[in-house]
């Protein structure tokens, strides 16, 4: 039986370490990446729209303040 796969929104204000998180995780067996945020605000939105999705890495500026 397999499981099913953990969901993972990636959240980071630099695209650089979002496409690194993105090539490390699609690698690897049981994750799922369901989208991509590059500040706080689209985070809130997408997480809206994604049903059970994890953050994965949120050092961002959240809500344009640095």
């Amino acid at each position: 039986m397999n499981a099913k796969p953990v969901r993972i929104l990636l959240a980071d204000d630099h695209s650089m370490v979002r496409q690194g998180f993105r090539r490390i995780l699609e690698g690897q067996e049981g994750f799922e990446i369901v989208g991509e945020a590059c500040d706080g605000m689209r985070m809130v939105f997408a997480l809206a729209l994604t049903v059970y999705a994890f953050v994965f890495s949120v050092p961002l500026r959240v809500m344009g303040k640095p």
